[in-house]
């Protein structure tokens, strides 16, 4: 003892022993403070779950009424369900991109310019067999006849719920449509140049009477036939890459031969439910119809090929369609899809649960208890469906729910059951179902709640796919540990009293007690007629013989530490060389058609990448006209095609090819009479008077009426009608310098001219009008007047083809390196957009969502253990096991061969859920058991080892049908599942316990021996406890030895039921 009274004392306590002593005295006031707050806590929670099992013991009937009201209330929503469907995402951007992502903007900004971004439909057409040569005259013109007949024969009329809004719609009217209508006879859609214009004439014809070898040399300049489409003096090609794949090569690298041709139909893209994204939907299953009715599914669209004559087949080459609505097609199919697996799953817990429960006992058999645990399961699942889609929609990932929910709400049914079956049979029921909900209900709150905030953190990502999966997950939880303490446990209650009465399972109501040991439950002539032993089978003897004994031999925990680290250092190493990837043909199931589309793709232009849109803002914001913005327009249009990610040559841009168009004029060429003569003077007679070959030189744009239709005159040369549109006023054409002089080899337009000359390009000229999309003007006017002709543009944007990436952090570097080129031009607002952006976004945020919510689950996980177990040492080896667990399941993921995706992310957190419930069970158990530390860890593997094994085993059946699915989604979730189980149960029952049994926190009396709501007290062990080295005491109560309840029949020898226990004491 140290008295501070004294001045000398304190003037001792400067002396090395004297600090050691005040060192000693601190450290036990902490230690004898947080012993008082974890007997204050367990105390508190004990005695809230004792008196909650004594009501429900007292009154099951009202309790499971209320919790079938409660169930049916929040799950109203799913009566409807047939009449009105649940609400699903199935739209990739609004399921795997960041809401407030920099494309996301860009995105808004785009469509508002030029519309909402297009529905891309493509279809590769390769030979009959894939793999030979498609640069045939036979093979391109089936593909023409194709194309005419999708644009001009194909035509839908009712999608999949109903007629049409639009009526009997074609191409022409799905189509999307060019941002400009100041060219009214003009195609209205918009096309980034046709697949075989290389072979197309002015007049819209096509001309295929090559031989192979002229078609392979076509392609090979990349220059079509007809020279005023293609001007050899202009620098206009076609990108070949883009379009033919499989191309060989001969010796000097000159094309022989392309294995396929790709062709792009863009519709018009809407919001779900809009009449043109329904017309446009139907369309397309149209256009897979012609294909083959094999690429569709019956029911989504009547129509002309469908319903009607139009038909296409071709014994020279085969199509591969990939439309914009077959990915949520498909998505959507597998929602529905995977009810199948759902039911499956249910069928296998059934099945276990009613193995494990339905002993050879009559009266102690729990089949039908079992099943109700199972049923109490199924209530959460519609919880979480009903409830939950009332503010978030379905989506693919939130499918798996159901297995998890069946695996957690397992878990927890088989803790309560053997709670239950711990406490003597000859007990009142009410105060065997107090004290097992006393012991049980700490266990699975701690795992539910961890769970339930895990989730309800995990919903603040700004993935919507996870966010959305974490509120359902988060509202199933916490209505599965409200059903599992209320419904099951009203069950449980009817249950003990069916068993105290000795009444036979399967059948309480109709078949009469027997106070037989063995036997089936509804088999009477079965009574009694096998062996006693036959009831001793499961895995609580196995434990107790073997395994704990085995735990106990010091070599065997060193050979587990030694394990377990180099199991840690190995899957470390793994974590580190994961990558992260995205894939649309992830989320298509296996055998669907749509996979030979992904594999033509794959096969033939794996090496050909998207385009990239460079968006320059509008005049007010930008001066288009002057020399200045032109050289700007020159210097984006170079520093983009400079840039390392985009392909070499593929820029298409309006403004070179508006200025080539004025150069030209003053090319020399040989006139009618075979005199040279300047382009812009060259002249034809015909019998009415001469007439300029290219008005366009000299005069302004072509006249029209009010209405923008086109004025012509008929003309008649060598005796032939000739129609003419009639041209505008002089305006001649002349570029000039850069300090604004007219000069023949001017370089820029002149300023004060810019915006007339653009419109009359994008007007009247035939390779300005395939621009016409490209360029959005202030004014709308189907003819523009000069006034509004100088408003000036709204926005304008070039192309360019990125560089094929199949690395995500290359992707996020293509899209960086992008943005920073174009900011460094500093042209106003200027962006860079393409769709693929979208995903990149989440490539760019995925590892710090994944560090972010594992942290905060994590976070959740310690706060939330802490302020239940109390102890800081528990707390503490509990995290340290999640945290290895999810290590092991990065290490597998790498193994495996997958990737950092959201999806991934999803089962990292559920990881540390499901981690924390076998590890908690058992340090639990620990902190509720006196004795030395060995003592501790044999009786809580005794006791919680079959539930924890139980309840993983019975996760991983929920999950197994998940091995066999054709939805990669599917199969990574049992793949990371396998994993959680696995590593978890070692973790659990492996580590835990020898590191428990060197360095576990002391035992602290939790309350146990003191019973509300009962005048007795239940036998018990009078400890004393000196906090500082943990030293435990425990003596047996003259109670425990005098007056324990004698054991029922049959409770030393069944299995999995427990046995009567009492701790040596230690000192």
């Amino acid at each position: 003892h140290v008295h501070f009274r004294s001045g000398t004392v304190q003037k001792r306590l400067s002396t090395p022993r004297a600090r050691s002593v005040k060192r000693i005295l601190c450290q036990d006031q902490v230690l004898n403070t947080m012993d008082s707050c974890t007997r204050a806590v367990q105390s508190k929670f004990y005695r809230g779950f004792y008196n909650w099992g004594h009501l429900v013991a007292r009154k099951p009937c009202t309790i499971i009424l209320i919790s079938v009201v409660v169930c049916l209330a929040f799950s109203a929503r799913l009566f409807s369900v047939f009449r009105n469907p649940l609400p699903s995402e199935t739209e990739q951007s609004r399921l795997w991109v960041p809401q407030d992502a920099q494309a996301i903007d860009d995105m808004n900004r785009f469509e508002a310019s030029f519309s909402k971004f297009y529905r891309r439909n493509v279809v590769v057409f390769t030979s009959s067999t894939p793999g030979g040569n498609v640069l045939t005259s036979a093979a391109l013109t089936d593909m023409l006849h194709f194309d005419t007949t999708v644009k001009n024969e194909l035509f839908a009329w009712k999608g999949e719920d109903d007629d049409l809004d639009l009526g009997n719609v074609s191409y022409s009217d799905v189509c999307a449509q060019t941002a400009s209508t100041s060219h009214p006879n003009a195609t209205s859609c918009i096309s980034f140049g046709h697949p075989l214009e290389l072979w197309q004439k002015l007049d819209g014809s096509f001309d295929f009477a090559y031989s192979d070898a002229n078609l392979a040399a076509q392609v090979d300049s990349g220059k079509g036939i007809d020279t005023t489409l293609f001007p050899p003096s202009s620098n206009r090609t076609v990108d070949v890459g883009s379009i033919f794949g499989g191309i060989q090569r001969d010796s000097n690298g000159h094309i022989m031969s392309a294995a396929s041709v790709r062709f792009t139909y863009l519709l018009k893209e809407a919001d779900n439910g809009e009449a043109i994204r329904n017309a446009a939907e139907a369309w397309e299953d149209q256009m897979n119809h012609l294909v083959g009715p094999e690429w569709t599914y019956s029911g989504l669209s009547k129509g002309s090929v469908s319903d009607g004559p139009v038909r296409w087949t071709s014994t020279n080459i085969a199509a591969y369609p990939q439309t914009a609505g077959a990915i949520p097609r498909e998505l959507s199919n597998n929602i529905s899809g995977d009810l199948v697996a759902v039911q499956a799953s249910y069928f296998i817990i059934l099945l276990y649960a009613m193995l494990i429960f339905g002993r050879l006992q009559p009266s102690r058999s729990r089949v039908l208890l079992a099943i109700a645990g199972v049923v109490g399961v199924g209530m959460s699942v519609a919880v979480a469906y009903g409830f939950s889609t009332l503010f978030v929609p379905v989506n693919p990932v939130v499918n798996v729910l159901p297995f998890i929910l069946i695996g957690i709400g397992v878990d927890d049914m088989f803790v309560l059951i053997f709670a239950l079956e711990k406490q003597p049979i000859d007990q009142p029921v009410t105060e065997r179902m107090a004290t097992a909900m006393a012991h049980a209900g700490v266990s699975i709150t701690i795992t539910s709640i961890t769970d339930l905030f895990a989730f309800l953190l995990g919903t603040m990502s700004r993935l919507p796919a996870l966010s959305g999966f974490c509120t359902f997950a988060a509202i199933g939880i916490l209505f599965d540990f409200i059903f599992q303490i209320t419904f099951f446990a009203g069950w449980m209650a009817f249950d003990a009293y069916r068993e105290r009465k000795q009444k036979v399972d399967l059948c309480p109501c109709l078949c009469s007690p027997t106070p037989a040991t063995t036997g089936c439950s509804i088999c009477p002539w079965t009574y009694n007629a096998c062996n006693p032993s036959i009831t001793t089978y499961g895995m609580r003897p196995f434990i107790v013989k073997y395994y704990v004994p085995l735990l106990r031999k010091t070599s065997v925990k060193v050979i587990i530490i030694i394990a377990f680290a180099a199991l840690t250092g190995f899957s470390s190493y793994g974590a580190s060389k994961l990558q992260q990837n995205f894939r649309y043909r992830w989320f298509v199931n296996d055998d669907a058609k749509l996979q030979e589309a992904f594999d033509m793709q794959d096969t033939y232009y794996a090496t050909t990448g998207s385009p990239v849109y460079i968006t320059t803002p509008a005049s007010s914001e930008v001066e288009y006209h002057t020399i200045a913005g032109q050289q700007k327009l020159i210097q984006m249009a170079t520093s983009v095609q400079a840039d390392q990610w985009v392909e070499p040559n593929t820029l298409s841009s309006w403004y070179p090819q508006f200025v080539d168009w004025l150069a030209a004029c003053d090319d020399v060429l040989t006139g009618d009479d075979g005199n040279p003569c300047a382009r812009r003077s060259c002249s034809r007679t015909y019998s009415e008077g001469s007439r300029l070959l290219f008005p366009h030189c000299s005069n302004a744009k072509a006249q029209r009426d009010a209405d923008g239709i086109l004025l012509t005159e008929t003309l008649s040369y060598n005796g032939a009608p000739v129609t003419l549109p009639l041209a505008g006023s002089s305006d001649v054409k002349s570029l000039v310098d850069e300090s604004g002089a007219a000069v023949p080899s001017g370089s820029y337009v002149p300023p004060a001219s810019f915006y007339s000359w653009l419109d009359q390009f994008i007007t009247d000229s035939t390779i300005g009008s395939s621009f016409n999309s490209d360029i959005v003007w202030q004014s709308t006017a189907p003819v523009r007047s000069a006034a509004q002709v100088a408003e000036g543009l709204t926005a304008a944007r070039m192309r360019v083809t990125g560089v094929q990436l199949v690395v995500a952090d290359k992707q996020v570097s293509a899209m960086r390196s992008m943005r920073d080129t174009v900011n460094e031009v500093n042209y106003g607002s200027s962006y860079p957009y393409t769709f693929g952006y979208l995903f990149y976004e989440q490539y760019a945020i995925i590892t710090n969502e994944a560090i972010l919510n594992l942290a905060l689950a994590l976070c959740a996980v310690i706060a939330i253990t802490l302020i239940i177990i109390a102890n800081f040492g528990a707390t503490v080896l509990v995290a340290l096991m999640v945290v290895l667990v999810d290590v092991d399941i990065l290490g597998l993921l790498w193994w495996w061969d997958l990737s950092i995706d959201s999806v991934a992310v999803i089962n990292l957190v559920l990881a540390i859920g499901l981690a924390l419930d076998y590890a908690v069970h058992i340090a639990h158990a620990f902190m509720q058991t006196p004795g030395s530390r060995q003592e501790r860890v044999d009786k809580a593997l005794e006791e919680m080892g079959t539930p924890v094994l139980h309840g993983a085993f019975s996760t991983f059946l929920a999950v197994l049908v998940l091995s066999v699915s054709k939805s990669y989604i599917f199969r990574v979730f049992f793949k990371m599942f396998f994993g959680i189980c696995v590593f978890g149960v070692l973790h659990g029952l492996v580590l835990l316990p020898v590191l428990l049994s060197l360095i576990g926190p002391a035992y602290v009396d939790h309350g146990a021996k003191v019973h509300p709501n009962t005048s007795s007290k239940p036998s018990g062990i009078a400890i004393s406890s000196t906090a500082q080295g943990g030293t435990v005491e425990a003596t047996p109560s003259s109670q425990d030895v005098t007056s324990a309840p004698p054991s029922p029949p049959g409770s030393e020898q069944g299995g999995d039921s427990p046995r009567t226990y009492t701790p040596r004491p230690s000192t």
